[in-house]
């Protein structure tokens, strides 16, 4: 999805792009391999909260160790590269580890609001796709942050499904899953969201 406030350019130079950058975004498929890991976690941790209640705590501090090894044999099937270019590589790798930062707050409020964790670890989540959308040029991982920032908030004040672990993880990784699909199908045509269209044969 095209970034609304990115200008449109004659070419990629003029919009300031580097072939490698672009390469990158090609090879890797967007980065989706990633989101769709992060919705195994979430959707994961909805069947374990159906399933084990008692295991759903324990899932949202931990299961996400899992993510990178997941995304690493999704990559696989799509046949993406994801480490064609060490330094965008690199970028990715250290946005994803911004979701760290919920950790500590996750280990003070485990014992006494477990039914907050779910909201705090979506706010976190969110925040570090804003990062991979200037990265990826793909204003999906703006708007799935922006959803998961919203739905964040109103499962952390109790506004909306307090406490349910199931319906929690599962809308979070219902937006993952949407934004997979959406930013691998851009991913093969990112030059040609943000460069202008030519006019219709016949029209100036």
């Amino acid at each position: 999805m095209r970034i609304p406030f990115l200008p449109r350019a004659e070419s990629a130079r003029d919009l300031g792009i580097e072939e490698a950058r672009l390469r990158f975004i090609t090879e890797t498929r967007g980065g989706s391999a990633f989101l769709l890991a992060g919705a195994v976690f979430w959707l994961g941790g909805a069947v374990i909260g159906v399933v084990v209640p008692g295991a759903a705590v324990g899932w949202v501090l931990y299961g996400g160790l899992a993510v990178p090894l997941v995304a690493l044999v999704l990559a696989r099937l799509q046949c993406a590269r994801l480490f064609g270019n060490a330094s965008y590589a690199t970028l990715a790798s250290l946005a994803t580890l911004t979701e760290l930062a919920a950790l500590p707050v996750m280990f003070f409020l485990r014992e006494d609001h477990p039914e907050v964790l779910p909201g705090v670890l979506m706010i976190a989540d969110g925040a570090h796709l804003l990062i991979l959308m200037w990265l990826h040029l793909d204003y999906t991982y703006f708007l799935a942050g922006l959803v998961k920032a919203v739905l964040g908030t109103l499962f952390l004040f109790g506004t909306v499904w307090a406490g349910s672990y199931p319906l929690q993880m599962a809308a979070s990784g219902a937006v993952s899953v949407a934004a997979a699909l959406l930013v691998w199908r851009d991913s093969s045509r990112t030059l040609s969201l943000h460069l202008v269209r030519p006019a219709p044969s016949g029209r100036p």
